[in-house]
């Protein structure tokens, strides 16, 4: 499965989202599972977790909208600083407990799924 991310802003409102679209024609099964996937994380609300606003079908693409995250992931991040890595670190491990007490599994954890703010939030 290939997804493309682009940074969008919607008119109302003026604020930037990111536009994620799975690319690529989908075995039934298959597009049931992601929108099974994205309906589930669309019900998470906790500081940690990126939130999502709405799926879209476009074309027969599967189109994802989400907050944007203006810092990028952390594969990008160069930490020098202990305070700073344990900070970081207690977040993730706060976001991925609450999705563990909602009964959901990551299942693709990885230093570019993890977004930084410029306020240091993960």
């Amino acid at each position: 499965m290939v997804a493309q991310c682009t940074r969008s802003s919607t008119a109302p409102n003026g604020k930037f989202y990111v536009l994620k679209v799975i690319h690529g024609t989908h075995e039934e099964s298959m597009r049931h599972q992601i929108c099974r996937e994205i309906e589930i994380i669309r019900g998470v609300d906790n500081p940690n977790v990126v939130k999502c606003h709405g799926m879209y079908d476009h074309n027969g693409e599967i189109q994802v909208l989400l907050k944007y995250i203006d810092n990028g992931s952390l594969e990008n991040i160069h930490i020098l600083h202990k305070p700073s890595l344990s900070d970081l670190t207690r977040q993730i491990f706060s976001g991925l407990y609450y999705l563990h007490k909602s009964k959901i599994v990551h299942r693709d954890i990885k230093p570019s799924n993890f977004l930084i703010n410029s306020s240091g939030t993960v």
